[in-house]
């Protein structure tokens, strides 16, 4: 469920310039960093319910396609996710490290998926709809 809400955000980062990202990362520019990640968040998500987190790792070799992985936190009270999103110019990854829900989300697989679902959907920018659609 989260890798499908975040799709349109891994693409979208996905089109900015490896070099850009790298150079920002390994120069330690977080700012400039955050910046332009910030800028292709507010295009899918409401404002503060994603946040790049300042750690995040970079894998360049000779030969091989270059791989950067960002650390993000993503809040939509009472929910709060931590994880990982590696791009390169073929994928997008997400990876989970950490789930804070509220406890009695953890009884029923069922209603945590649910509440999940709900909370990641409030996370989200709606679409605008028209008309009848």
């Amino acid at each position: 469920m989260l890798a499908h809400q975040l799709l349109p955000l891994v693409s979208e980062l996905r089109a900015f310039d490896v070099v850009d990202l790298i150079a920002f990362s390994r120069l330690e520019r977080s700012e400039s960093l955050k910046s332009l990640v910030d800028s292709a968040v507010e295009q899918f998500f409401t404002p503060g319910n994603i946040e790049i987190l300042d750690s995040g790792d970079v894998r360049v070799a000779w030969g091989k396609t270059p791989e950067i992985q960002f650390n993000f936190r993503l809040r939509s009270v009472p929910l709060e996710i931590y994880f990982r999103m590696l791009l390169s110019d073929a994928y997008g990854a997400i990876g989970i490290d950490f789930i804070d829900c509220p406890p009695d989300w953890r009884k029923d697989f069922e209603y945590f998926e649910s509440k999940f679902r709900d909370s990641l959907q409030r996370a989200r920018l709606q679409p605008a709809r028209n008309g009848g659609e």
